[in-house]
């Protein structure tokens, strides 16, 4: 019947507790067990706690009970006393029944407050439940985790205490209406003293249990606040590591909107390199052109060299025969029986000059074949570009070996010239005799000096138009080296710009290197704590030690990708060219200076003694040597534009050096944000782990809630049966 009881104040008291906080556990203060500690002392503080009670109703009632009570036993100790007829026994029967009512009270009120100790002492052990699930949950330290199952067993032996004291309650009860038996029956006052004094004694043992009851509630309740105190605390850095978290999110966020901001940035750059060498291969081509026209007018120009000096040593030959003609009509003045055989030999002359016409017709019009068939190779050229180098190494050689002959051909005719002059001096005898046809062949000279001078003419306009040609070809040139130039510095503005583009990229990898630096410390951190709550969650005993299997990403050496390689072929290409260029102006100045004849051995004392007639040839002459240096000056500016060229070559190569340092700087970058993408994934399977955490960790929240219902409606099903059994 007693256990049947203490279940009964125990369900009550779970009942009690589920309508109450856990404020109202902590609000427990030191006058509430102060009240408990002094039973029997004056009625302030035990009518202030039985005011304070819960059951204040339910004592009022029992109070009501018992007066009557007391008034029943008043009339039956009348009755006794009527029928005995003593005076005393009275007054003993009215201290005993005082004593008895003092002693119902007091257990009655003993009965309430063991009642409330039980709702608090549930509320209590409900209360140590919960924060041992959490303790266990959050991987508490074991002292904390020792310290509360010290606290469960104590209030298991507070439990066994209280029960123990339902069983004295019921004891006492027991007495209780024993004695109002013996009340009724007229109890002697030997045996109430006896009684009253074991009463006594029994509530100075139950008031020393209650002052220790007390203190104990009261460390409990100090307990419990410690244990919601760190509970708030771990609240707290659970939220700050989802700030964290979240903070952490937005950052990655972030960083790769920054990264696809990178990724169209790079892809500029990409595209502007590619256009640049676009257009770095069109310059190339634009050089090869211009070579190759560079090339036509050093042939061009060649042409009309040999043609002019082939023009000026028939000058000289016509000046020295005009010279002699002169000097033998002078002489021949007295000869005229000769005359006739001094006519054949006129006719033989004139014959001789127009060989010499039928000669100069012929050069020209070699030279017109030549011409044509130069432009057929130019052409030829032109088609075939990959071959220019070969051809214009045998093109030198057939240059060289083309002056070679004309040297030869020169000294021939510097002999057969020499040869005439022996024999024209071995008929100058026979030509004093043969005056009088000598006079006539003076007409005629005179007219062949006219077409001589016409011929002069015609060769002077030839050469003012290969001049004017020369001075187009050198004004194109001109304006391609000036768009060369523009372009040239159009292409150093863009690799500037790229330079700079690049020096921006550079800081904005050292920003991003860093930032991936931070957040890397950022996610070491993040991965402790993340183990750290994976061990708390899944470990329930504390002095286990799980391996760590977060570990720190490896990095992965990404080598940048070989830049390509500089078109060594094309620069050497051009350098052979360039090269060739320079023997074959060395050439043509060595032919020029070669091909000219020493013209001060032609020009004696006889050519002054002429007159009018030799100052024509002597002006011709003379702007023969001033087109003589302006070809000079021709073949000079060639070679300057030759190294401007060559300057140009170089300052190319130098820029696709600029352009491969982008190309490998590009690869770095790559290789950096594959590093990120590595930690990016890293950083996601993290995070998914904690999620998975995070939500077993509800899984298990959600089951202890369910367990705590479960529980409740079981009591709920206790009370209503035993309500039902009352």
């Amino acid at each position: 019947s007693s256990d049947g009881k203490s279940d009964l104040v125990k369900v009550a008291s779970d009942q009690m507790s589920g309508h109450t906080s856990g404020d109202e556990v902590e609000t427990t203060t030191s006058s509430d067990i102060e009240i408990i500690s002094n039973p029997n002392g004056d009625s302030s503080s035990t009518n202030s706690v039985y005011r304070a009670s819960p059951m204040k109703d339910a004592g009022a009632k029992y109070a009501g009970d018992f007066v009557k009570i007391k008034g029943h036993c008043r009339e039956a100790s009348a009755a006794s006393s009527q029928s005995v007829g003593s005076d005393e026994a009275p007054s003993e029967v009215d201290k005993l029944q005082r004593r008895v009512s003092e002693l119902n009270e007091l257990l009655e009120k003993r009965e309430y407050k063991l009642v409330e100790l039980g709702r608090q002492n549930a509320e209590l052990q409900e209360r140590n439940a919960e924060i041992l699930a959490q303790a266990t949950m959050r991987h508490i330290r074991p002292d904390s985790v020792d310290t509360v199952e010290e606290y469960t067993q104590r209030l298991s032996a507070l439990e066994k205490k209280f029960q123990q004291s339902i069983r004295e309650r019921d004891t006492l009860r027991d007495q209780v209406r024993s004695l109002k038996q013996d009340f009724a029956s007229c109890i002697p006052r030997a045996d109430a003293e006896r009684m009253i004094g074991e009463k006594e004694a029994l509530a100075d043992e139950l008031k020393v249990e209650g002052e220790k009851l007390s203190r104990q509630i009261l460390q409990h309740s100090n307990i419990t606040k410690k244990l919601r105190a760190k509970e708030k605390e771990m609240d707290e850095v659970v939220k700050n590591q989802r700030e964290q978290i979240e903070e952490h999110q937005e950052e990655v966020e972030r960083l790769k909107k920054s990264l696809s901001a990178k990724e169209e940035v790079e892809r500029s750059q990409i595209e502007a390199v590619h256009r640049l060498s676009s257009e770095r291969k069109k310059l190339e081509k634009e050089n090869g052109q211009l070579k190759s026209e560079l090339d036509d007018t050093t042939q061009k120009l060649k042409t009309l060299q040999t043609s002019l000096e082939a023009a000026k040593t028939e000058l000289l030959e016509k000046r020295n025969a005009f010279g002699e003609l002169k000097r033998k009509t002078e002489s021949l003045e007295t000869l005229t029986s000769e005359k006739q055989l001094q006519h054949s030999q006129n006719v033989q002359m004139v014959r001789e000059l127009e060989d010499l016409r039928e000669k100069l017709r012929l050069a020209d019009s070699a030279n017109t074949v030549r011409e044509q068939k130069l432009r057929e190779e130019n052409t030829d050229l032109l088609r075939r570009l990959e071959e220019s180098d070969r051809r214009a190494e045998e093109q030198a050689q057939a240059l060289s070996t083309a002056t070679i002959p004309l040297v030869k051909q020169l000294e021939s005719l510097q002999k057969t010239l020499n040869t005439r002059t022996a024999t024209w001096e071995k008929q100058e005898q026979k030509l004093v005799e043969r005056l009088e046809v000598l006079q006539n062949i003076e007409t005629t000279a005179t007219e062949e000096t006219t077409k001589f001078r016409a011929q002069v003419k015609h060769l002077e306009e030839q050469l003012t138009a290969s001049l004017r040609e020369s001075t187009r070809v050198s004004a194109a040139l001109e304006e391609k080296e000036i768009t060369n130039t523009l372009k040239v510095s159009e292409l150093m503005r863009r690799v500037q710009s790229a330079e700079k583009d690049l020096e921006s990229l550079r800081e904005t990898n050292s920003i991003l290197e860093r930032q991936l630096q931070t957040e890397r410390e950022n996610l070491q951190i993040e991965k402790r704590r993340v183990s750290r709550l994976m061990q708390e969650l899944q470990t329930k005993q504390l002095k286990e030690e799980l391996p760590d299997n977060c570990g720190e990403p490896t990095r992965q050496d990404f080598g940048g990708q070989a830049s390509p390689a500089l078109s060594i072929e094309r620069v050497s290409i051009d350098e052979s060219v360039c090269s060739n260029t320079w023997q074959f102006q060395e050439d043509v100045e060595c032919m020029s200076t070669t091909g000219r004849p020493s013209g001060g051995s032609f020009y004696g004392g006889g050519v002054y003694a002429l007159g009018g007639h030799t100052s024509v040839l002597e002006n011709l002459q003379s702007t023969l040597k001033q087109r003589d240096g302006e070809l000079y000056q021709l073949q000079w500016e060639m070679s300057r534009l030759q190294t401007e060229k060559s300057e140009l070559i170089n300052e190319i190569s130098d820029m696709t050096n600029q352009i491969e340092n982008m190309e490998t700087e590009l690869n770095t970058t790559k290789s950096m944000e594959e590093k990120f993408e590595e930690l990016q994934t890293q950083y996601d399977a993290l995070l998914e782990m904690y999620g998975e955490k995070e939500e077993e960790a509800q899984e298990l929240r959600l089951d202890l809630q369910d367990v705590k219902e479960m529980y409740k409606v079981q009591i709920d099903d206790l009370l209503r049966q035993q309500k039902g059994a009352s």
